[in-house]
């Protein structure tokens, strides 16, 4: 893994985007469906797919901790909001995915993300150069 956090979070976005192909099932969360359709009805089928949800939010959690202590970075919200955020945008994409039948809003969605955590963690000039 890298060790810059930075290069971590852009990796993971990296690797979602690389993911979108095939058919709309083949790339969409099995767990977010599962429990968009059933959260009331099934508890426990409920329950974990909120399980698999939150265990990859929380994979998410310490590159975002070590990226807003390395780049400090002002206003931000803390690191398991941004974890929520990532996955939040990566489900919402996914459901308008499955309604446009193409991966073209979860291109869009990362592409968001990208912007946005480009601004909260700016890249650093080296100061070797």
């Amino acid at each position: 893994a890298p060790e810059d956090p930075r290069d971590r979070i852009f990796g993971y976005l990296d690797l979602r985007e690389a993911l979108l192909t095939g058919a709309v099932p083949e790339y969409t969360c099995l767990a977010g469906t599962l429990l968009q359709e059933i959260h009331n009805t099934t508890p426990g089928i409920a329950a974990a797919a909120w399980q698999a949800i939150d265990s990859h939010i929380r994979t998410l959690e310490p590159d975002f901790a070590e990226a807003l202590a390395r780049y400090r970075a002002a206003d931000a919200p803390d690191a398991l909001s941004l974890a929520r955020l990532t996955q939040s945008v990566l489900q919402g994409a996914f459901i308008l995915a499955k309604g446009e039948g193409t991966p073209d809003a979860a291109h869009e969605g990362i592409d968001h993300l990208r912007r946005y955590f480009r601004y909260l963690f700016p890249e650093r000039e080296d100061p070797a150069k």
